[in-house]
């Protein structure tokens, strides 16, 4: 799974995507925060970069972007 982070722009995000496992202890390891306080939310298809994009939460603020649904809580 890919996840970008919130930046100002597209291309500031973009340049900022790492490459995950697709799990929930892997997204929250990468953002230093306990896994029970990640959640994703369906955001649509983003055109731009040709994802079906997730908007990943951390108690329940926007934090970025993932381009895929984990599968392994």
């Amino acid at each position: 799974m890919l996840f970008r982070p919130q930046r100002g722009s597209l291309e500031d995000s973009m340049n900022a995507a790492v490459a995950l496992h697709p799990s929930r202890r892997a997204l929250a390891r990468h953002l230093q925060v306990e896994a029970e306080t990640v959640t994703l939310k369906p955001y649509g298809f983003d055109k731009r970069i040709n994802w079906e994009t997730y908007a990943v939460l951390v108690n329940g603020q926007a934090v970025g972007f993932t381009n895929e649904m984990w599968w392994n809580i």
